[in-house]
């Protein structure tokens, strides 16, 4: 949390609920969004609001993080998994070539400020990485933050929502059964 506030990437709702899953239930999840060519998912966030007369009075958020993972990947895998949250709650519209690659830039910020063999080795796989959504998208929205920086960068995809809360913002672990 602290590395995505130092950016400028906070306002996040007071709870979200995460879940260790396995592959196996991670797969179970995702059924029919097959997002990724290569089948790496790790992660996936599920957000589902609430809506009273065409407004949103309450959202909940739910990330499902794949377990036994190294401890840089899985905080990699987080705040990429926030910035879903971060895009959702602000109601920022963009391809999904453009969100996958600007929340590819959580797994940067976290790799890049834990220099290590495994840190290094991660941030190549990001450059790397040959799908089209996923890795085109982080080149994409790379170049865009090497360009116009964090703070410019976050104004380009709008105003933070009035309704931001300012409550203390804590994670729900779920145990899974």
């Amino acid at each position: 949390m602290k590395t995505l506030n130092s950016v400028g990437i906070g306002g996040f709702p007071r709870e979200v609920g995460i879940r260790l899953v396995d592959r196996y239930q991670l797969n179970r999840l995702s059924k029919g969004l097959s997002l990724h060519i290569n089948g790496e998912m790790r992660g996936l966030t599920k957000s589902v609001e609430t809506l009273e007369g065409g407004k949103r009075v309450d959202s909940k958020h739910t990330l499902y993080l794949l377990k036994h993972l190294p401890a840089l990947e899985l905080e990699g895998i987080l705040a990429h998994e926030l910035m879903h949250v971060w895009l959702f709650e602000r109601q920022v519209r963009l391809s999904l070539r453009e969100i996958e690659g600007f929340c590819n830039l959580g797994n940067y910020l976290v790799f890049s400020r834990k220099p290590s063999p495994m840190a290094s080795y991660l941030l190549k796989n990001l450059q790397i990485d040959d799908d089209p959504i996923y890795g085109g998208g982080y080149r994409l929205m790379r170049k865009q933050l090497d360009s116009l920086g964090w703070e410019k960068l976050l104004e380009k995809l709008g105003p933070v929502p009035v309704s931001i809360p300012k409550k203390k913002f804590r994670f729900l672990l779920f145990e899974n059964k």
